[in-house]
């Protein structure tokens, strides 16, 4: 039927065949098409759900948008109310999306991961497009694809875990975690970065799942100074004591912010099982040691998983004694591994790692799961073989 092409048909076949072949290229790319928050929103469609959701232009669009969104979250706000009730206690700084500042988003993406187990997608917004951790989320739709995939190994091992999300940032994994429906926990001493946080979920119906805690984590309660002297990359932002931050450049160091100690934040977290991410620039020695070295932990947390380049560098100064901060994982009964090319391997935490995660005896073992994107290509690539064989078959008979 393809080779019974009469020349008199060749200009109705040849367009037909060549936008075929222009829409093909389209689905292979993945364009983007522009799209309102509020169609994005609404949508149930993956392929619609994927594309950029525009820069949201003033105050009122947001409010509109979240206010509108309100009227539709799933489940109640109880859990959080009981949450509320205990401040004071200890001095956590639970917040709300009233008590955090004013923000408008340069853009907000649906980020989306597709392995062999897992296919989800969550919703992020980003301040800019030139500091680090926005420009990445705006170009690449995504904020550490590998780290995402890793949590979601971790949270899929225990489905009723609460996920807890130490230096946060902007919030891409506590978004991802509160969309696979666990109770999330998420420490941020920038409200500004708890802001951008809050919107994420409240346009991603998300915000009922997650606690809001503005506070820096350390092994004392004190005030501490967040000091930026990367203006491209906030997520690089070091926490400092007072001693330490009347040193630095006045201009660099912003508003004090009060700390607490993990012990303060895990007796919150009504889980007894917690999934834990620790990102808090060099200041992990401080966080860990205290729980590392209690005798009788009252929670159960199967993974750390941290930044460890700065242990190992002993970045800032901030964790002069790492031999201490391994021997205390070792003592509470973890091994650290890595991800390698085939999965999970054990790996020496003495060594030069960027990232590691601390394992329990006691944790299930970690899965590897490969990214999925093989088979759309193959399906997709056919397609377009055998168009270009089916105009390779018909444009001799077109030929004069």
């Amino acid at each position: 039927m393809l080779l019974n092409v009469s020349r008199k048909n060749c200009t109705k076949v040849v367009p037909f065949a060549l936008i075929l072949l222009l829409i093909l290229v389209i689905m292979i790319s993945e364009y983007r098409i522009p799209l309102r928050v509020e169609d994005a929103l609404n949508s149930q469609d993956d392929h619609l759900n994927r594309r950029r959701i525009p820069l949201l232009r003033d105050h009122q669009q947001i409010n509109n948008i979240s206010s509108s969104v309100s009227s539709r979250l799933r489940g109640s706000n109880s859990h959080v109310q009981t949450i509320m009730e205990k401040i004071g206690m200890d001095g956590l700084n639970i917040v709300t999306e009233n008590d955090l500042p004013k923000i408008i988003p340069y853009s907000c993406m649906r980020s989306k991961i597709v392995t062999t187990v897992h296919n989800t997608s969550w919703l992020v917004c980003a301040k800019n497009n030139y500091e680090f951790v926005s420009q990445t989320i705006v170009s690449k739709g995504i904020w550490d694809e590998d780290s995402s995939i890793l949590i979601l190994d971790m949270l899929k091992n225990y489905p009723d875990a609460a996920y807890l999300d130490i230096g946060c940032n902007l919030g891409a994994f506590v978004t991802m975690g509160a969309q696979q429906g666990h109770r999330v926990y998420a420490v941020e001493p920038l409200a500004y970065n708890l802001a951008f946080t809050s919107t994420s979920l409240k346009l991603g119906r998300n915000e009922d799942k997650v606690v809001l805690i503005n506070n820096a984590v350390s092994d004392q309660k004190i005030e501490m100074f967040p000091w930026q002297n990367n203006p491209n990359n906030e997520g690089y932002t070091i926490l400092l004591d007072k001693e330490t931050a009347l040193k630095k450049p006045k201009k660099e160091i912003l508003e004090p912010i009060r700390s607490v100690t993990l012990s303060q934040v895990l007796n919150y977290i009504s889980e007894d099982t917690i999934v834990f991410k620790l990102d808090v620039e060099g200041a992990e020695c401080k966080v860990l040691m205290e729980y590392l070295y209690t005798e009788n932990k009252t929670k159960f947390i199967p993974y750390i998983y941290m930044e460890w380049i700065h242990i190992h560098k002993n970045f800032n100064g901030m964790c002069p004694d790492s031999n201490k901060l391994i021997q205390g994982f070792i003592k509470s009964g973890y091994r650290a591994q890595g991800k390698g090319p085939k999965g999970y391997v054990n790996v020496d935490p003495t060594g030069d790692l960027l990232d590691c995660i601390w394992i329990h005896k006691d944790a299930k073992p970690l899965i590897a799961n490969v990214a999925n994107f093989t088979y759309n290509i193959k399906i997709d690539g056919l397609c377009i073989v055998l168009l270009l064989l089916h105009l390779y078959l018909i444009l001799p008979s077109c030929l004069p």
